[in-house]
């Protein structure tokens, strides 16, 4: 598997920002065209963040949906495997999965 990852990052042009990921989300997402829509996926990342830091990610999250369509993927701030879409400034929230945290089971949840 990491070969064929490999084989997939070939050729794909990646920027890597070094510092608060929180605090530069802001400028990264305002340099994307208006016509993308972002996403912004983490795992076992917001666990490690202090509450303030927590929260600031997903103000930002309410501020960037409230002026473009925008995704916000996670599994550690809500107690699932968690997606916030954002479109035309209204914010959907949807329970995706149950996950065990070290990846040895998920439990899709079905759409009701």
């Amino acid at each position: 598997m990491l070969e064929d990852a490999i084989a997939l990052r070939t050729g794909v042009q990646v920027e890597m920002i070094a510092g608060d990921g929180v605090a530069l989300l802001p400028s990264a997402l305002d340099r994307l065209p208006r016509h993308v829509v972002p996403i912004v996926f983490h795992t076992h990342v917001a666990n490690q963040l202090p509450a303030v830091s927590r929260r600031a990610l997903l103000d930002e999250m309410d501020r960037q949906g409230a002026k473009r369509d925008i995704a916000h993927l996670n599994n550690n701030i809500e107690p699932s495997l968690y997606a916030s879409v954002f479109v035309g400034a209204k914010r959907i929230d949807t329970p995706l999965a149950n996950v065990d945290f070290h990846a040895r089971w998920v439990e899709w949840l079905t759409a009701e």
